[in-house]
C-alpha cells in the first residue's frame, strides 16, 4: 500500500506541465476557445429565434410573414455559421490533442530508452508493462484534451 502511494505521488503531473507540450500549437487555443464559446451561444439563440417565430404568429398577417421570413433567414444563417464554428472547433482541439499526445510518447520512449540496463531486468518494468504503460498514459492525455476541448 505504501508503495502504491508512493507511484501515485510521482504520477502526478501539473496539468501547465503538460501543456508545455503543445507551446509550439498555442495559438490553436484561441480559436478553438472561441469557437467552442460561439458553439455554447448558438442554443441560446435558436431558443430565441424560436420564441420570436411563436410570437410573430400571434399579430397581422402581413406583418407574421415578414418576422417569419426575416427569423427563417436567421435560423439559416446560425445553422451556417454553426457549420464552421464546430468544425473551427474540433479541428483546433483535435490537433491540440494529436500534437499532444505525439509529443508526450516520444517524451515517454525517450526517457524509457535512457534508462539504464538494470532498470529494464525489474520485474515491474517489463517490456509489456511499459509498452502497456505508454498505451495508457498516453490515451490519458488524449481524453484529458478532448475533455477540455469538450468544456469550452
Amino acid at each position: 500500500e505504501e508503495k502504491d502511494a508512493e507511484e501515485k505521488k510521482k504520477a502526478d503531473v501539473s496539468f501547465f506541465r503538460l501543456l508545455q507540450f503543445n507551446k509550439p500549437e498555442w495559438p490553436l487555443y484561441l480559436p478553438g476557445i472561441i469557437a467552442a464559446l460561439l458553439h455554447g451561444a448558438a442554443t441560446p439563440f435558436q431558443g430565441y429565434l424560436t420564441v420570436e417565430v411563436l410570437d410573430s404568429l400571434y399579430g397581422p398577417k402581413d406583418v407574421m410573414k415578414d418576422d417569419v421570413t426575416f427569423t427563417t433567414i436567421l435560423f439559416c444563417i446560425c445553422g451556417g455559421a454553426l457549420l464552421f464554428v464546430t468544425a473551427c472547433q474540433f479541428s483546433c482541439f483535435g490537433i491540440l490533442g494529436e500534437a499532444l499526445t505525439a509529443r508526450l510518447r516520444m517524451a515517454l520512449m525517450t526517457n524509457i530508452f535512457r534508462q539504464e540496463v538494470g532498470f529494464h531486468d525489474d520485474p515491474d518494468h517489463t517490456p509489456a508493462l511499459l509498452g502497456t504503460g505508454l498505451q495508457l498514459w498516453a490515451y490519458r492525455v488524449k481524453n484529458l484534451n478532448a475533455a477540455v476541448g469538450a468544456l469550452c
